[in-house]
């Protein structure tokens, strides 16, 4: 607030143009306007002051470091979220200055870990130490699954492993319709990683928590239909359009009311 105050009466003094009204009942206009000034050069409004006592104009929440955490390969895209949302809400919620993913460089082709997703990615953040550590707070527990952090839900659902395929399509194509219809962040995990058996599926899902319901119930409706569908032919992107459009109408016309009730 401080720091507010200081650029208001700078501007006001170059301008001139100080107050003339005196709303505090203290001395006159011209005094009222400069108390923050005097109270920050003497140190009384603790503006930007450091440990030392010395003033910086420059740092207004004081001093900021950067910190480069690592995390696991495979969770980048947890991280990223639906078109970078979710790794842009975790920097506003920690109040952060930056927090993004360091790109991979000098990497070779023949570099498996590409491929496989083994290994760490790094992740950079800049800020005060305070946001700083809360960010590093906010990435960690969404890597684990927890999306509460940033205001967010977010669900495991079983699924059998026969219809992990089908599920996934090809390319992922019917994930990824089955992220932008839901507006949520969408995964398939799989044994034996993230603590499953093998043979073991589970799809993950997270985002604002109207939509994670509302993914919830498309995804069991549309589990339940592979057992009517050959489990031969994998749905068609025809198939599944016409499913998602059966889907649109009703969900609006419903005024969002919950479908497909499992």
């Amino acid at each position: 607030g401080m720091a507010g105050g200081l650029s208001s009466v700078t501007g006001a003094l170059t301008q001139g143009q100080l107050p003339m009204q005196n709303s505090s009942g203290g001395g006159p206009p011209a005094m009222d306007a400069l108390q923050p000034l005097i109270s920050a050069i003497l140190g009384g409004g603790n503006l930007n002051a450091r440990p030392e006592g010395e003033l910086s104009a420059f740092e207004p929440d004081g001093p900021k470091e950067e910190r480069i955490i690592e995390v696991p390969a495979r969770k980048k895209g947890h991280l990223l979220g639906l078109h970078g949302q979710t790794i842009e809400k975790i920097r506003q919620t920690s109040g952060v200055i930056k927090c993004h993913i360091i790109a991979d460089r000098g990497q070779l082709p023949t570099d498996r870990r590409r491929s496989d997703k083994e290994g760490n990615i790094q992740v950079q953040i800049f800020g005060t130490r305070e946001h700083v550590e809360a960010c590093q707070d906010l990435v960690e527990r969404v890597v684990a699954g927890d999306h509460s952090g940033i205001g967010h839900s977010s669900v495991f659902m079983p699924v059998d492993p026969s219809k992990v395929n089908r599920l996934r399509g090809d390319h992922w194509q019917v994930i990824n319709a089955l992220k932008d219809l839901t507006s949520t962040y969408l995964d398939i995990l799989q044994g034996p990683q993230e603590g499953l058996q093998v043979g073991e599926a589970q799809l993950f899902i997270a985002g604002p928590h109207e939509c994670v319901e509302r993914a919830k119930n498309i995804v069991s409706m549309l589990l339940s239909m592979m057992d009517h569908v050959p489990a031969s032919g994998d749905i068609s992107p025809e198939a599944l359009g016409s499913v998602l459009n059966a889907l649109i109408p009703a969900n609006s016309a419903a005024g969002g009311a919950e479908i497909g009730r499992a």
